[in-house]
């Protein structure tokens, strides 16, 4: 049941970036109309994409967990994989849209050395197996948004500059592990709710870290790197036009708080 309403949601959500992307002032193009009707054909398909073992399952199947990853039936198509890449590249482009009319500025690519500086003191970004890239970078007075390119999908990052000036710190989402074994032996430097803490650098005072990590505490499917004087907080998955609304709502608050 649980993957069924997962399903309707997701279905739900694709038809409103549809809606977005196509239903607006302007006259829809040929090449719009195509996509939406890719999109389209992959909302009315019953089965589920796999992407680890890169096969089409039933709801039956994954409702089970058991199903045969070496059915040549089921294995994806060159075609499918493509109107894959359309749909998340839809998404992609729909944030991008968002960016322009919060303000933003696009960034010319190649990025500056001065712009490029965000990315090198980040050890989130080098844990990346295979590394990653970016789609789109914009800048406001204050914010630098960028839409990662990770494992063939993209995610969505925000790096803001605050007045915190020592102590190096991760926080990724706890799971259901990390919040049995913090019951037993609580070993945390930085105890926040619903995030692990991984201490690269200690701090002597954690108040303005806490503070910040208060503000994002809430927030699912993210993580965060603080270093001195940046904030650095990313999706941890294909990321949603709701992503960057969270995301931006949550640097504003720490500028405007002044962290």
């Amino acid at each position: 049941m649980g993957v069924i309403v997962g399903l309707l949601l997701i279905g739900a959500f694709v038809a409103i970036i549809i809606f977005i992307a196509f239903i607006g002032d302007k006259p829809i193009s040929a090449k719009e109309k195509k996509e939406a009707a890719i999109l389209k054909k992959r909302l009315e398909d019953p089965r589920i994409y796999d992407p680890e073992t890169d096969t089409y399952i039933t709801l039956e199947e994954a409702e089970s967990g058991v199903w045969d990853v070496d059915d040549a039936s089921k294995q994806m198509s060159e075609t499918d994989k493509k109107e894959q890449f359309v749909e998340v590249e839809l998404i992609a482009e729909t944030i991008y849209k968002e960016f322009i009319r919060e303000g933003f500025v696009v960034a010319k690519s190649p990025l500056s050395e001065e712009q490029f500086k965000i990315f090198e003191r980040l050890q989130l970004l080098e844990q990346i197996d295979d590394g990653w890239g970016y789609r789109d970078y914009f800048e406001d007075s204050k914010i630098v948004g960028v839409i990662l390119t990770i494992h063939n999908t993209f995610e969505l990052a925000i790096s803001i500059p605050i007045h915190h000036g020592s102590g190096h710190y991760i926080f990724k989402e706890k799971t259901v592990t990390d919040r049995f074994l913090d019951k037993i032996r609580p070993d945390d430097d930085i105890e926040i709710e619903h995030y692990e803490c991984f201490t690269i650098q200690k701090t002597k005072t954690t108040r303005a870290i806490e503070n910040m990590m208060r503000i994002v505490n809430k927030i699912h499917d993210v993580e965060v790197e603080i270093l001195p004087g940046q904030f650095f907080i990313k999706t941890t998955g294909s990321a949603k036009l709701s992503d960057m609304f969270l995301l931006l709502q949550a640097a504003r608050e720490i500028i405007q708080k002044g962290y």
